[in-house]
């Protein structure tokens, strides 16, 4: 199912009108980047859809979705299972991150709990008690001195105010970000802290992660915007960590009389980046229609950047192909917006049928520690990384 989309778009940070024409358009893809039961979250029998346009606004130089999907839609099931070695060491060092700004006795909140993992591992370095938000989470990880309100953060009314807010990887979730960061300051005590991990997203752009460009990102702030976004609404950033070329932590405090920065134009270079991931995308997806041709293959990650791969380059076309995901809440289930069922790799353990078969590992940030995953479960396989399509130097 296509969704009717309206026009006259704004920007989501200034409000001022996008313009549709500038952006870049991967097309029609499903609107939850998931796996789920057959059948489920339909509408008569189609799949939910919708335009994957990103575009950047002339005014603030934001880098967005033109048209944000439907959250009821994009957060239909919970999925934030995060795995793999990369995940745990942004969480150890993001706790220790937001432990330097953290004293005894200060009221902590998180954003967007999910898994309550990072929540768990605070209160096991000292932290007495934190509050969390989200309308997804883990049941089973809600352990003592954790209390939990089931919402989103723009929608509760907080009895108290908080010294530290913290939260990882949901800023470029937010499709408001001026109401998201006014709900910051006005729970905010005055010298609180706004701690917050997002994807360096001027690195995934630039590298060429598949995973930049996603249904779940609503908007892809750029150090620039960050900054003027937070001096806008009275933070000074104390603090900037860049984690492995994967999430920039940031520690921003509020002052609440501090002067707004007042930064050049983003735009040009803004525009010119995400053009260039466009290009790049276009050839990979001919590289992959000339050189895929086995009968066989194995994709890894039942996620969005599988999703839009798949429907630009096999259209109505169907090929024998096999969903691979470390998640086990994915496992056996069917990538949505397909027909086709995600399995755990080790499937690739006993294969020998190696002419035939291959396996596409299109993970952004991930590719190398998932390669070596599936080497070490079966080497005689043939890989191909989006490493090797920019060494085929493609058109």
């Amino acid at each position: 199912m296509v969704l009717l989309l309206m026009s006259n778009i704004q920007c989501l940070y200034c409000n001022e009108e996008l313009d549709k024409n500038i952006g870049v358009n991967f097309g029609l893809v499903p609107m939850t980047p998931n796996a789920l039961e057959k059948g489920v979250l339909l509408k008569g029998g189609s799949f939910f859809e919708y335009e994957l346009i990103i575009t950047v606004c002339a005014h603030c130089g934001l880098i967005q979705q033109y048209y944000p999907p439907d959250p009821n839609i994009l957060y239909f099931r919970f999925k934030n299972e995060s795995v793999g070695a990369k995940w745990k060491r942004h969480y150890q060092q993001f706790t220790d991150f937001i432990m330097e700004s953290y004293w005894n006795d200060s009221l902590v909140l998180e954003v967007g709990a999910g898994d309550l993992n990072l929540a768990n591992m605070l209160i096991e370095k000292g932290i007495g008690g934190i509050t969390t938000i989200d309308k997804n989470i883990i049941s089973t990880n809600l352990y003592p001195k954790i209390n939990h309100i089931d919402g989103f953060l723009e929608e509760i009314e907080f009895k108290k105010k908080f010294d530290v807010v913290y939260s990882s990887h949901v800023f470029e979730h937010v499709s408001n970000i001026k109401n998201h960061l006014s709900k910051i300051t006005a729970i905010l005590n005055n010298g609180g802290h706004f701690i917050f991990s997002l994807p360096d997203f001027q690195k995934w752009i630039e590298n060429f992660h598949i995973n930049a460009f996603s249904q779940e990102h609503t908007i892809y702030p750029l150090p620039e915007n960050i900054e003027k976004m937070l001096t806008d609404f009275g933070f000074n950033i104390k603090r900037i960590f860049e984690f492995e070329s994967h999430s920039l932590f940031i520690d921003a405090e509020y002052e609440s009389n501090i002067v707004p920065t007042n930064l050049g134009l983003t735009y040009e270079k803004n525009l010119k980046m995400v053009k260039e991931f466009k290009r790049r995308f276009d050839s990979l997806i001919r590289f992959l229609v000339n050189n895929v041709k086995q009968s066989k293959i194995f994709m890894f990650g039942a996620n969005s950047s599988t999703q839009i791969i798949l429907k630009n380059w096999l259209g109505q076309e169907q090929k024998n192909i096999t969903i691979l995901d470390n998640a086990k809440i994915k496992e056996n289930k069917y990538l949505y917006g397909f027909n086709y069922l995600v399995k755990n790799p080790i499937v690739l353990k006993d294969r020998t049928d190696v002419e035939e078969t291959i396996i596409l590992i299109f993970t952004g940030a991930y590719v190398q520690e998932i390669k070596e995953q599936v080497l070490g479960i079966n080497d005689k396989l043939y890989i191909i990384t989006t490493e090797d399509f920019a060494k085929s130097k493609p058109s």
